[in-house]
């Protein structure tokens, strides 16, 4: 019987985070991983929570929330956005391209790019406008929130599937603690994360975390290595300082930066399967009759096929295997190398104030996030032309909260929020030679052109709202909630 090697590996490397992470973490107050199980059903059910804007235990929030804190997005190994659908009921990601397209309550965004979408994502309490911000890398995370939609009277636009909030740990006044994790991997993964939080005195604290990540392609493409896609390469490193400012106020500041610099996933999906060809005539079908599958062809208009991809009908019984799509989903056969490009800076801040009668919290953020992806994709060794985008968002949010903090029956939560977003989009297209006989044509000089028709959207989005919501306990178990939003 000859070994499984890749499943010795990956028990080695998993027995040997396991007895990291308990050196790690053995002066620490928090469970560990291996203890998680061992909660008790009250503590499951008594996470805090903040789905109304106000910290409540998850047992009696009138929501429908999934809420994982620390312990669960450790021993889950939940690194990433596309992950949390493994762990949430009704919580379905999709891919296009490396952007994630969740689903909830039968809302789902169809249109990435520079579309907006129907499940808002935010990351501590600051929403997030473009699909690939999702992807930030999850590290030294308190808690996650899933909230299922309609959720459009507190987190306002784009959140009629639902609400997804990513909550970092926060700066600790009385802990000295660091930790550090190593991973390795199939594909040569490499990761390696951890923090380290630090009193600067009795009323300040700080606190580092940040990530670094690389993976060899698991897409394999079989006509030049360094041109597979799902690869990884992700730096990522967030600071934060909190102070208590007097005994009824605090602040805190964060700031992070966040790059990935990899092939990618291609740029629009995960991989095209072309179009089926019929195997008794070579021929196939896109529209309408079957139809030679060709590359480029002038009399046709760009009907009866595509650029660079297909087969070479001059002889259909000499077909260049190689330039046709391949149905192994883990198999390419481009000779272009993709680019994904992503960078993001990000500043915000959070002050809190105590009242008699309510907490009042402001809550600003400043983000600049760039994006820039090409690929060949059709994923053909003809690389004839390439495609993809160049997107930069800039967007500066603030929010104005009341929240009551007294014990009764009324609860309620009122506010104001603004949003400005300038985006700038283009989508690109490039030419890069000729074809002849549906094969790039040695003879002919590159062209390397872009496009003439190639247009950059510029949109700026200014958004106002003012909303309120309040909740009356008619009984222990039954309650009243009504909220408005403009």
């Amino acid at each position: 019987m000859t070994p499984d090697f890749r499943l010795i590996k990956t028990l080695c490397c998993n027995f040997l985070l396991l007895v990291f992470s308990n050196l790690a973490h053995a002066d620490s107050q928090q469970k560990t991983t291996l203890d998680f199980f061992e909660l008790s059903l009250e503590e499951l059910l008594n996470i805090p929570i903040t789905s109304q804007k106000r910290t409540e235990k998850i047992q009696e929030t009138p929501l429908s929330v999934t809420a994982l804190n620390s312990d669960q997005v450790d021993q889950w190994t939940i690194t990433d956005f596309t992950q949390l659908a493994q762990q949430t009921p009704g919580l379905v990601i999709g891919r296009s391209g490396y952007d994630p397209r969740p689903a909830m309550r039968g809302a789902r965004t169809q249109q990435v790019e520079a579309n907006d979408a129907v499940v808002s994502v935010y990351h501590n309490g600051v929403y997030r406008p473009r699909h690939a911000q999702a992807m930030l890398p999850i590290v030294d995370i308190e808690r996650i929130e899933i909230m299922r939609g309609p959720q459009g009277t507190l987190f306002g636009r784009n959140s009629f599937g639902g609400s997804i909030n990513m909550i970092a740990q926060k700066p600790q006044l009385q802990a000295t603690e660091h930790n550090l994790a190593a991973t390795v991997g199939d594909y040569d993964q490499r990761r390696l994360q951890g923090f380290t939080n630090i009193p600067v005195n009795t009323n300040s604290a700080i606190r580092i975390s940040g990530v670094s990540e690389e993976r060899d392609p698991f897409i394999e493409n079989i006509v030049n290595a360094s041109a597979g896609l799902r690869d990884k390469d992700t730096g990522f490193i967030r600071g934060q300082i909190y102070t208590e400012l007097s005994e009824l106020s605090s602040l805190l500041v964060s700031v992070h930066h966040w790059s990935e610099n990899a092939n990618g996933n291609g740029v629009f999906g995960y991989k095209l399967l072309g179009i089926p060809i019929n195997p008794d005539t070579g021929l196939t079908n896109p529209n309408a009759p079957l139809t030679p599958r060709i590359g480029r062809n002038n009399t046709c208009g760009g009907q009866c096929g595509r650029y660079g991809a297909g087969l070479d009908t001059d002889n259909i019984n000499d077909i260049d295997t190689a330039a046709t799509t391949l149905s192994n989903p883990y198999k390419i056969s481009s000779d272009y190398v993709p680019t994904q490009k992503i960078h993001e800076n990000m500043v915000t801040a959070e002050y809190n104030y105590h009242l008699n009668f309510a907490d009042v919290k402001v809550l600003a953020a400043n983000m600049n996030f760039e994006d820039f992806r090409l690929a060949d994709t059709d994923f053909s060794r003809y690389s004839s032309v390439i495609d993809g985008y160049q997107l930069g968002s800039k967007t500066q949010t603030a929010e104005l909260q009341f929240i009551s903090n007294q014990d009764g029956s009324w609860k309620w939560v009122s506010g104001f929020y603004y949003l400005k977003e300038d985006l700038e989009y283009a989508y690109l297209w490039k030419d890069i030679i000729e074809l002849a006989n549906n094969l790039p044509d040695p003879a002919a000089t590159p062209k390397n052109e872009w496009a003439s028709w190639q247009n950059q959207l510029q949109l700026t989005t200014h958004s106002y709202a003012v909303f309120g919501q309040a909740q009356y306990s008619l009984t222990n178990a039954l309650r009243a909630t009504v909220g408005v939003r403009h």
